[in-house]
């Protein structure tokens, strides 16, 4: 054992580095740009387990909606809302942004490596930010306005097309691919032992242009966008089905192959026939429309695809650790000129009871309509008149109190509250 190594007492434990503090040291913190979660979008499940993984790795990283998702309460005042996100991504480590986060890295002076997906140019107008490009740039978004300090993209077709696109830009590099589907759910445990007939899925086709393919295979059965089907019943098809039919590039192409569902690839005006990921993933389990022996060479193969996507989930985590380093040392370089200007002031808000205007009450009892609409005004006047108290003062709050109780009345008086009567100073 040498200078630099140590010992646990009791334990199988040796320590390679000399621990002064178990509190991290503070760094440059992460902010990832993404819509709010959905579990079925495949995109926005990347951002969030891009964000999992950096807090994972170490750093400190934080979700941050665009566009923001609040809930108007009627209870409070008219310029605030609840910050929420309908649908948690249960199982990850992805905080949402407040305002006492924004306002810690500000006064620390750490500039905040801001990540957006292709979706977006600058709207947090950030001085310090990097694309990853999830997608084609240009097909859900305008051309970019401002530059990237540094880009990455999902796989390496995606990051030759933009290399090629915008050469204005710098070359596009680093790959990180993050495969979405759930093993657990997705295999052929499941499946049948002989396979029958076909389905197939042109969901944005026919969401957008309001028809299906001329060259569907007769009998084919269609799999439909998440609000109309389960994912069970996606799963039975893909177990039972001989061939999965795809008119788009879409991660159902992963979970049929997962399912051990061969998959065919049918180019359209707006699909090229080749997958985004084929370079990561390879060709086993599936073809291109036409493709001489394509088929039988996706039966024969797919029976290899679940261990090719496990290969390249053990890649995940290490990789986010090392671009992490690679960034936070191009962040170090800048120099501080603030954080991101978010729209609206993410703060967290605390209920001590029911908000009065979401209590379940029967309609016809008066007794509790006319309990909730005061309980509704107590509520709101405590808003009030904390807003009156910062804005004028005590002695405000007291002249504006008594003259709307002796022109108002007892509850007219709150709009005085709110700035006075028109025309007259507060």
């Amino acid at each position: 054992m040498n200078d630099t190594e140590s010992e646990i007492p009791g334990c199988n434990v040796v320590l390679t580095k000399a621990i002064n503090s178990l509190i991290p040291k503070l760094g440059h913190p992460f902010f990832i740009v993404t819509p709010p979660y959905l579990r079925v979008s495949a995109g926005i499940t990347v951002l969030h387990l891009l964000c999992h993984y950096l807090n994972l790795s170490g750093e400190s990283a934080f979700i941050v909606h665009q566009p923001p998702e609040h809930d108007p309460i009627r209870s409070l005042p008219s310029h605030a809302t609840l910050q929420m996100q309908r649908e948690f991504p249960g199982g990850m480590l992805a905080p949402l942004i407040t305002q006492n986060v924004l306002d810690f890295y500000d006064e620390q002076r750490l500039t905040p490596i801001v990540i957006y997906p292709e979706l977006f140019d600058n709207p947090f107008k950030s001085r310090f930010f990097g694309r990853y490009i999830l997608n084609y740039p240009g097909q859900l978004n305008a051309r970019y306005e401002e530059h990237e300090f540094f880009g990455f993209a999902y796989t390496k077709i995606l990051a030759d097309h933009c290399t090629d696109a915008f050469p204005e830009h710098p070359p596009i590099t680093d790959i990180l691919f993050v495969p979405t589907p759930d093993l657990d759910f997705w295999n052929t445990q499941g499946a049948t032992k002989t396979r029958q007939g076909t389905c197939y899925y042109a969901g944005k086709m026919k969401a957008t242009q309001g028809k299906t393919p001329d060259n569907v295979p007769d009998g084919s059965v269609e799999i439909l966008r998440s609000n109309h089907m389960s994912r069970m019943q996606v799963r039975e098809l893909f177990w039972k089905s001989e061939v999965f039919y795809c008119y788009e590039d879409t991660a159902l192409m992963i979970e049929a192959r997962l399912c051990g569902c061969p998959t065919v690839c049918v180019p359209t005006e707006q699909f090229s026939g080749v997958n985004l990921a084929s370079n990561e993933l390879g060709t086993d389990g599936w073809c291109v429309a036409g493709e001489v022996g394509g088929l039988d060479r996706a039966k024969a193969t797919v029976g290899h695809f679940d261990q090719i996507i496990r290969s390249h989930m053990a890649l995940v985590p290490g990789r986010i650790a090392e671009l992490a380093s690679k960034w936070k040392a191009l962040a170090a370089r800048q120099e501080y000129r603030g954080t991101i200007s978010y729209p609206l002031e993410p703060r967290l808000v605390f209920f001590h009871q029911r908000v009065p205007a979401r209590l379940d009450f029967d309609p016809d009892d008066r007794n509790l309509r006319a309990r909730g609409r005061l309980s509704m005004t107590v509520f709101l006047s405590r808003f009030l008149i904390a807003d009156t108290l910062r804005a004028a003062g005590v002695r405000g709050l007291i002249r504006r109190v008594a003259r709307g109780l002796l022109r108002h009345g007892l509850f007219g008086f709150a709009r005085l509250l709110r700035g006075g009567s028109p025309g007259r100073k507060p």
